[in-house]
C-alpha cells in the first residue's frame, strides 16, 4: 500500500489494470488490486448474500 501526497491526486478514485485508488481514513491510497476468489463460497455466505440483494433491490425501489 501507498500514500499518494499531492492534493491534486485526491479526487481520484477508480482501478487502473491491477492497481486500485481510493480512500483510506480520509487519505488517498494507492494498492494493489484483490485476487479473486477461487473456491464457490458456502451455503451460508451465498445465503447472506442473496438477503443483501434484496435489501438493496428494495432500498432502491424507495430512493427512486
Amino acid at each position: 500500500m501507498a500514500r499518494i501526497e499531492k492534493d491534486d491526486l485526491e479526487m481520484l478514485q477508480g482501478l487502473i489494470g491491477g492497481v486500485v485508488l481510493t480512500k483510506w481514513k480520509g487519505m488517498p491510497i494507492v494498492r494493489s488490486r484483490p485476487a479473486r476468489k477461487k473456491k464457490p463460497g458456502s451455503a451460508k455466505q451465498l445465503f447472506q448474500q442473496q438477503k443483501m440483494r434484496v435489501a438493496m433491490q428494495f432500498l432502491s425501489l424507495l430512493k427512486g
